[in-house]
């Protein structure tokens, strides 16, 4: 074992389809290989659009150094504190309340460390958010709104994010599109975290699977594609692995760094 073997180096993991199993699962054998490589230096970050309060039972499971989260939009350490920001600014989070009401009750904000909404109680059962009345809503500090979708109303988000600036992504086959600042990317957070580590995109191992993985795995000296992967991030990426449900992340970094 040497702890500075790969020191400086980050390991940045996308939960979904990517470090979790298709049951929500992390394997011993991934536990152990990610263990292994701690002990050799690496520090180990989840990178993913979920919220901080979705990640971090899974951050304790694996012992994960950072949480990037909010697409890119917070950073948090081991000890639970916030080392980066971006979030909304609140007149825009005023604005884009008033204005999504409009067509939907299904509001929801991923804050620091909660999901607070107003929404109908179904939709926050299904999220586990908080409920609050809309006038407090607009003065909680947002990452990430998820608003409740329809097909009927779906050119008038799109426009008005255009219009703004802002990112929205719909999920597939959901009922739910998520909108973030300006320039929100997991890449751009993993590039804050290399200046505090005084890391290198060189020494930058990222597994991904999905559109909102892509320009990580594109910049990473070590960009890896899971098995099941978008056709297009599979064609985008240096290195390929195994599927989520075959400890593809696992073999590869032991494979590439531990034999």
């Amino acid at each position: 074992m040497d702890n500075n073997k790969y020191a400086n180096y980050i390991v940045a993991v996308d939960l979904d389809d990517t470090l979790l199993t298709t049951n929500k699962e992390v394997s011993n054998y991934t536990l152990d290989v990610l263990n292994r490589c701690k002990e050799n230096g690496f520090s180990i970050a989840i990178s993913s659009t979920r919220g901080y309060s979705t990640c971090y039972r899974i951050a304790d499971l694996i012992s994960a150094d950072y949480i990037c989260c909010q697409s890119g939009n917070m950073i948090v350490d081991k000890n639970k504190t916030v080392i980066y920001k971006n979030s909304f600014d609140q007149t825009d989070v005023a604005e884009l309340i008033d204005y999504f009401s409009k067509y939907t009750q299904d509001i929801i904000i991923d804050s620091d460390f909660d999901l607070i909404g107003h929404t109908t109680q179904a939709f926050a059962d299904k999220w586990g958010a908080l409920l609050c009345d809309l006038a407090t809503l607009k003065t909680i500090p947002a990452y990430k709104l998820c608003v409740g979708f329809e097909d009927s109303y779906r050119s008038i988000i799109e426009k008005y994010c255009e219009e703004k600036g802002f990112v929205y992504r719909k999920m597939i086959d959901a009922d739910y599109m998520f909108i973030t600042p300006a320039n929100s990317n997991k890449y751009y957070a993993l590039q804050q975290l290399m200046k505090i580590l005084d890391s290198s995109p060189d020494k930058l191992v990222v597994f991904g699977d999905d559109d909102s993985d892509l320009v990580s795995i594109e910049n990473a000296g070590f960009g890896v594609a899971m098995a099941n992967s978008k056709i297009h991030v599979l064609n985008a990426a240096k290195f390929t692995t195994d599927s989520n449900d075959e400890d593809g992340v696992a073999k590869f970094l032991e494979k590439q760094f531990l034999i």
